[in-house]
């Protein structure tokens, strides 16, 4: 017998005493709290990131533990919708980055890249990405951060190509390049 068992009685007495007589309201803030605060843990050993602010910012734009994988692609999915919608090359070729990295159709971050591929993401995402890089660009390298910036800018560059141009002229709007020059703004 668990000489602990009476104690978690107990424990898990006390807790549900607690809850049953506690304003349901106020239950549900310290449930969302405690859930938040996980996310935040979760992330924060997942990423390596200390900045309780960048973690805050990476919950709150919906980043967990399997979409954090996804955060690497985020930069071509603003580019993709840079124009006011994805084209189908565009897609295929975010797709393509996605399977490149490692990312599985089917995967937690697969499905969370479609969807922000088919509705377009919240205005937030770009501005705590950009914090994320920030962030983890502190504990890298310079060789690394420029490995990086290398990396995604040209990803960002080969899907603001990909649907072309008018006769293979301009491939690349002005607007995706004003996304662009933000994406490689924050790999500086």
């Amino acid at each position: 017998m668990n000489a602990n068992a009476p104690i978690e009685d107990c424990r898990r007495v006390l807790g549900e005493e607690f809850f049953r007589t506690a304003d349901g309201e106020v239950v549900v803030r310290l449930r969302a709290q405690r859930v938040h605060d996980q996310s935040v843990a979760q992330l924060r050993a997942l990423s390596g990131i200390r900045d309780g602010a960048v973690i805050a910012h990476l919950v709150e734009a919906g980043v967990d533990t399997e979409t954090l994988v996804a955060l690497a692609l985020v930069p071509l999915v603003a580019v993709a919708w840079s124009d006011g919608s994805v084209k189908p090359a565009e897609r295929d070729a975010v797709l393509r980055a996605a399977r490149e990295q490692g990312i599985r159709e089917g995967s937690g971050a697969c499905d969370c890249l479609e969807r922000m591929l088919l509705e377009r993401p919240s205005a937030g995402l770009l501005p705590a990405w950009i914090e994320y890089v920030g962030a983890l660009s502190a504990r890298l390298t310079i060789a690394e951060r420029d490995a990086l910036a290398a990396e995604i800018n040209g990803r960002a560059r080969e899907i603001a190509e990909a649907a072309g141009g008018f006769l293979g002229l301009a491939s690349i709007s002005a607007r995706e390049e004003r996304v662009l020059i933000e994406i490689e703004a924050a790999l500086e």
